[in-house]
C-alpha cells in the first residue's frame, strides 16, 4: 500500500520514472493491486502507450473492490480502447484537449493581466490622474470578463466527446 501511495505522490510531482518504479515494486512485492495497476495505466498514458493503458485499466477493473472503482475503471478502459481503435474519435478528442489547453492558457493570461491593471489604478489614484486610473480599470475589468468567458469555455469543453455523437456505431 505504501509503495503504491508513494508512486501516486511521485506521479503528482511529475517524477514519472520514480512513480513507475514505485508502482512496479508495489506490484512485485504484494501482487497486483488496484492502486498500483491504475498508476501503471496513468504512466502508460503519459508515455502514449494506449494499448498498455487499456490493458491496465481493464486489470484495475478486475482488481477494484468497490463498485464505483470498477465502473470508473471500465469507463476508462472503454474510452481509451475507443481512442486506440478509432482514428476519427482520437482526432476529435485531441482537438478538444488542445482547445481546452488553449482556453486554460488564456485564462491564466487574463488573470495575470487583470492583476497588472491594479498598479495603474493605484498610480492613477495617487497621481489624481483619471486617465491612468480608467486605463487600469479598463484593463482589469476587460480581463475579468475574459477570465469568466474562459472559465465557461472550460466547462463546455472539459467533458469527453460521447462516442455516440459520431453516429457510426
Amino acid at each position: 500500500q505504501l509503495l503504491a501511495r508513494l508512486g501516486e505522490g511521485y506521479f503528482q510531482l511529475g517524477e514519472w520514472q520514480r512513480a513507475r518504479s514505485a508502482f512496479r515494486k508495489a506490484a512485485d512485492a504484494v501482487g497486483e493491486q488496484f492502486r498500483s495497476i491504475r498508476g501503471m495505466a496513468e504512466i502508460a498514458l503519459r508515455d502514449g502507450k494506449l494499448a498498455h493503458v487499456v490493458h491496465n485499466f481493464g486489470a484495475a477493473e478486475r482488481l477494484a473492490e468497490s463498485r464505483g472503482a470498477r465502473r470508473w475503471s471500465r469507463g476508462e478502459a472503454e474510452y481509451f480502447s475507443r481512442l486506440n481503435s478509432d482514428g476519427e474519435y482520437l482526432e476529435m478528442e485531441l482537438g478538444r484537449v488542445n482547445l481546452l489547453d488553449t482556453v486554460d492558457r488564456w485564462r491564466g493570461r487574463a488573470f495575470r493581466l487583470c492583476l497588472a491593471g491594479f498598479p495603474f489604478i493605484g498610480l492613477g489614484i495617487y497621481l489624481a490622474d483619471p486617465a491612468v486610473t480608467n486605463s487600469g480599470w479598463i484593463l482589469s475589468g476587460g480581463m475579468i470578463v475574459l477570465w469568466v468567458v474562459t472559465l465557461l469555455a472550460h466547462r463546455v469543453f472539459a467533458p469527453r466527446i460521447a462516442p455516440e455523437l459520431l453516429g457510426d456505431d
